[in-house]
């Protein structure tokens, strides 16, 4: 509700600003395995993903950086643009991704499946 006479306002989509926190946000997804769903299953084995999104974390500063820089490079801000990417480059992100998995076991299993592309349906993914 909006002013003296609380008018409601309709929901509106509001596209994110294109600048650094849009890209701290994709990471985000990314490790959550939500930009990527091949990724999902191993979002319990990464470090901390919340630090990306939080302004103060100093925690982790390094391997968010690395991450940060690599998307930004590319200008990854949706599956569809990370997918061209691999297409033309497989091994793109994967040292990045690899820093924030938490045990040997777990970083094999990811590189099994990098670039993790396979069986995503583009339609009702993120565009």
């Amino acid at each position: 509700l909006l002013g003296p006479s609380s008018w409601k306002l309709p929901d509106a989509q509001v596209e994110f600003p294109h600048s650094r926190d849009l890209f701290r946000w994709v990471a985000y997804f990314l490790l959550m395995g939500e930009l990527c769903p091949a990724l999902a299953k191993f979002s319990e084995h990464i470090y901390e993903p919340k630090t990306l999104i939080s302004a103060v974390a100093i925690r982790y500063r390094e391997i968010r950086e690395n991450l940060l820089r690599a998307l930004m490079s590319q200008d990854i801000t949706n599956y569809k643009k990370l997918r061209n990417i691999w297409e033309k480059n497989p091994n793109f992100l994967r040292k990045e991704y690899l820093l924030w998995v938490k045990d040997d076991l777990t970083k094999h299993e990811v590189m099994k499946v990098w670039p993790p592309i396979t069986g995503v349906d583009l339609s009702t993914h993120w565009d």
